[in-house]
């Protein structure tokens, strides 16, 4: 049913979403850690890309935040379409599962800095002083199973027929067993509440508490 869609995947995009905000806002307030990250060229004898890493970084931090907004502003629009009776949008974003892909291709095209952090022991990164640098090797086998799951939300988000989300396909809000509306609802609420969380750590963070109080 297309609110309870709707739900599921709300509750994995809005912090999908709020998550590649932050990491784009990240790379605008510590742009030379990204850039110490970046494999030169010849890295590994074969990475072919040479030039400004600070064009890259920042590039790369303007791609996370637009990616991001558009993805926490398609779900709005297309909660709106059930939640709000009659409602239209003067300027809809890109469809969830478009915006999907778009972060998917980020995540990948980024990978080669996470790869050139643990073959060459990399570790730029000071923001990362509260919890402590990454510890190698496991601390980075960790990062890659991270990173492996937010590359499975992203295909799993791009694999949603949209179209079954958004009003319009016939589905009725109001017929829907009561069940499904309290799931649809507690999905939505999830990832709202996904959004407040991460904005509350990225504030406690950027004010210097302590890593156990993140």
């Amino acid at each position: 049913q297309g609110p309870l869609l709707l739900g599921v995947r709300a509750a994995l995009a809005l912090p999908m979403g709020s998550f590649f905000v932050c990491l784009g806002v990240l790379h605008f307030l510590f742009p030379q850690d990204f850039a110490g990250i970046v494999p030169p060229l010849g890295t590994w004898g074969i990475w072919p890309i040479s030039g400004s890493s600070q064009i890259l970084v920042y590039g790369t931090g303007v791609a996370h935040i637009v990616g991001g907004l558009a993805l926490i502003l398609s779900e709005f629009t297309d909660m709106a379409g059930w939640l709000v009776e009659d409602y239209t949008s003067l300027w809809r974003p890109p469809p969830s599962e478009q915006v999907s892909v778009f972060l998917l291709v980020q995540a990948v095209a980024v990978s080669p800095a996470n790869l050139y952090m643990f073959t060459h022991g990399v570790n730029t990164l000071s923001f990362l002083a509260l919890p402590g640098p990454i510890p190698y090797p496991e601390g980075h086998v960790y990062a890659f199973c991270a990173i492996a799951i937010i590359l499975g939300i992203l295909i799993a988000m791009a694999g949603i027929n949209g179209t079954e989300c958004r009003r319009g396909t016939g589905v009725d809000l109001k017929k829907l067993p009561p069940i499904e509306v309290a799931v649809t609802a507690y999905m939505i609420y999830a990832g709202l509440d996904g959004i407040f969380e991460f904005a509350t750590a990225a504030l406690k963070f950027w004010a210097g508490a302590p890593a156990s109080e993140i």
